[in-house]
């Protein structure tokens, strides 16, 4: 599996495995989980051990069967804590218990053998390691454990990584942006959305709204989670729930990152293509930097309307048009934007 395929190579996602493993040292831990874990926890946990050298063994308790007696039964050793505990050749082996569908006696049960299991265990340079994997939280009465909690711990660069992983490699500016800010801004810890963004066509890049909506259904929503330690709902929640102006808020603030510095490479390759037909307008200068290089689009559309051929002057409207939205705090019109992407083709291309 290369890191295009695989979330547990993201940092935030190694640097919870090598917390794991640094429970293992005292005897394991309960690992909690939440809506942002990448899938595959188990098979990370293998991985990660496989390339330490630790034997690892999923625990797959029968109906009824107590911890020790499923333990015992794995690494064929007597049925009892203290001799679990205790024995020494087991240094390297890790057992993972999977609770996920565990019930609620059944996981109290483990959760009580855990806390003895690492009393005995204590002080020992060595021994068997217990990972109990559960997506619900330990009831405290129960005895106090290590828990290694997952708590919503993916931040804004992981889903920046991921999304440039699944982007294609010859897409064009500002799309290449765009599409990244979307997968952070819009769609954050769901990591199978930022995939999905960051690979879209043209036409959903230009409408994000219509591709969430779209999956409203189709795909999962989920309950609200962290990035960056901020409380972030889910995007598909929020559509269905018809949270219009949160959704249009997110999209308006990845349009805003992607496309205002694009404006303003466009503004000034404008000034400088058609500096002789420009002139500084008194309204509108710093009377410390009277400088034609502070035009703004609607100085430079009022200057050249007369100049100018309708193709190009039309595009100068839309590029003023995405700069007057953005600074309103409002979406761009996909058919705006999709014009001042054609326009930005053909006249920088033919400057």
């Amino acid at each position: 599996m290369n890191s295009y395929e695989d979330p547990w190579e993201l940092p935030s996602a190694r640097a919870f495995l090598s917390e794991i493993e640094e429970v293992i040292g005292v005897g394991g831990a309960i690992v909690t989980g939440g809506p942002s874990l990448p899938p595959g926890l188990e098979a990370a946990i293998q991985r990660h051990f496989d390339g330490r050298r630790f034997v690892v063994e999923r625990i797959d308790p029968l109906p009824g069967q107590l911890p020790a007696e499923a333990l015992a039964r794995a690494f064929n050793v007597t049925a009892d804590a203290a001799v679990l505990a205790q024995e020494t050749r087991l240094g390297d082996h890790l057992a993972i218990i999977v609770a996920q569908e565990m019930e609620a006696a059944a996981f109290n049960g483990w959760h009580l053998f855990l806390v003895r299991f690492l009393k005995l265990r204590a002080g020992q340079s060595g021994g068997l390691s217990l990972l109990l994997l559960t997506p619900r939280q330990p009831p405290a009465e129960l005895g106090s454990l290590p828990v290694v909690a997952w708590n919503g711990r993916l931040r804004r660069i992981d889903v920046a990584i991921w999304a440039e992983l699944h982007a294609p490699l010859d897409r064009s500016e500002p799309l290449a942006t765009l599409a990244e800010a979307l997968a952070v801004d819009v769609c954050g810890w769901r990591l199978d959305l930022a995939a999905e963004i960051a690979r879209a066509r043209r036409q959903d890049l230009l409408d994000p709204f219509g591709w969430l909506s779209g999956r409203v259904g189709q795909v999962e929503a989920s309950t609200e989670c962290k990035l960056n330690g901020q409380g972030m709902a889910c995007p598909l929640a929020l559509c269905a729930q018809d949270h219009t102006e949160e959704v249009n808020r997110r999209i308006w603030k990845a349009q805003l990152k992607a496309l205002f510095p694009w404006l303003e490479a466009h503004r000034q390759s404008v000034i400088d293509r058609h500096r002789k037909l420009l002139q500084i307008e008194r309204r509108t200068a710093d009377p410390d930097q009277p400088d034609i290089a502070a035009l703004e689009f609607g100085g430079l559309v009022r200057q050249l309307r007369r100049h100018l051929g309708r193709e190009e002057l039309e595009w100068i409207e839309c590029l003023a048009m995405i700069r007057n939205e953005l600074a309103h705090r409002k979406v761009v019109k996909p058919n705006v934007l999709d014009r001042a992407l054609r326009g930005a083709q053909r006249f920088e291309t033919d400057s």
